[in-house]
């Protein structure tokens, strides 16, 4: 879409696009003895499962306009502006021998454990695992400012030149914590004890809330000539382009609290005693770090050609050296 006003042209456009990231793991092996006749278990089942859960869904919209002028002399000026946003959306959930939950973020457990033993009078299960939580979120600027000109020297030469300067903000935050859930539930049989027996522990630990902010500005400018050496057949490309950039990194770590226990318990008669605390552990230290950083200056040399097969079918060729040590090649047809 675009407005023209003899001479003057606006573009305006909108791109939106969702990203989906499926990351899902959960390796369980199994370990027991069982009798080839009765086909019955012998001695103790055990269960292990390592595993995550890092699913995320990244929506990104990019808003700009192209304004565009031609004049009498054959000059072409473009000026462009844009704006992006992007952001990470998290929702994990996970159900492990037991223990369950779900975060705006990331999950990942190790050592998960599950010993099952079935004997005359008591069947117990014995749960015992590690799990990382991380409520996680992320955002993403960029306001990015162009300037073009185009020049016909005459019907065969043309010189261009561009500039534009890329301005980014990134901002995300990392709440995580560590649970070490230890958990025995038994439960009696043959008219014993009516109740079931369950003593479980929690450790919670490494609670910390990471905040990342990063700017980035990145200037790049580009001078580039095109010759015709076939009117409407073939043109020959070359351009030169430099840039460089600077990040500054900003990095907070602010401890969430004392490291604590819970432990929960019901006897075989019933009895509870739920939600004990105790501490078992000081905080982290609260930390702030600053790192700036200068990108090398970059040049890229580029050179190719442009055969015209119809007005709607072409092939461009081209090679380009970047930073006088990386040279690559390629081709493009298009129609």
């Amino acid at each position: 879409m675009g407005l023209d006003l003899g001479g003057l042209s606006i573009s305006p456009y909108v791109d939106i696009a969702v990203g989906f990231h499926r990351e899902n793991k959960n390796q369980i092996t199994k370990d027991y003895f069982e009798d080839t006749q009765t086909g019955k278990v012998i001695g103790d089942s055990v269960s292990n499962s390592q595993g995550h859960g890092k699913n995320y869904i990244k929506p990104d919209f990019t808003a700009g306009a192209d304004i565009t002028f031609l004049n009498s002399n054959g000059v072409e000026a473009a000026f462009g502006i844009k704006y992006g946003i992007n952001f990470d959306l998290y929702s994990n959930d996970w159900d492990i021998f037991g223990r369950s939950g779900s975060v705006a973020g990331e999950v990942e457990w190790s050592n998960a454990k599950q010993t099952v033993s079935d004997t005359a009078n008591i069947y117990t299960v014995k749960n015992e695992g590690e799990f990382a939580i991380t409520e996680k979120s992320a955002f993403n600027h960029a306001v990015t400012p162009s300037l073009s000109i185009t020049k016909e020297i005459d019907e065969r030469l043309a010189l261009g030149f561009s500039a534009e300067i890329g301005v980014g903000i990134e901002t995300s935050s990392d709440k995580s914590r560590t649970e070490k859930v230890d958990e025995t539930l038994k439960t009696w049989k043959n008219g014993a004890p009516s109740g079931d027996l369950v003593d479980r522990t929690t450790v919670v630990t490494d609670r910390t809330l990471t905040e990342t902010s990063v700017f980035s500005i990145r200037p790049v400018l580009s001078a580039g000539a095109s010759f015709y050496a076939a009117p409407n057949r073939f043109k020959l490309n070359a351009g030169v382009q430099v840039g460089f950039g600077f990040t500054n990194t900003k990095t907070r770590v602010t401890p969430q609290g004392y490291d604590y226990t819970v432990t929960d318990t019901t006897d075989q008669y019933g009895n509870e005693t739920n939600g004990i605390i105790s501490n078992v552990g000081s905080s982290q230290t609260d930390s702030l770090k600053v790192s700036p950083n200068w990108e090398r200056l970059i040049g890229k040399i580029g050179a190719g050609f442009t055969f015209f097969f119809s007005p709607k079918f072409t092939l461009d060729a081209n090679s380009t050296i970047a930073d006088i040590s990386d040279f690559s090649d390629g081709f493009n047809a298009r129609w």
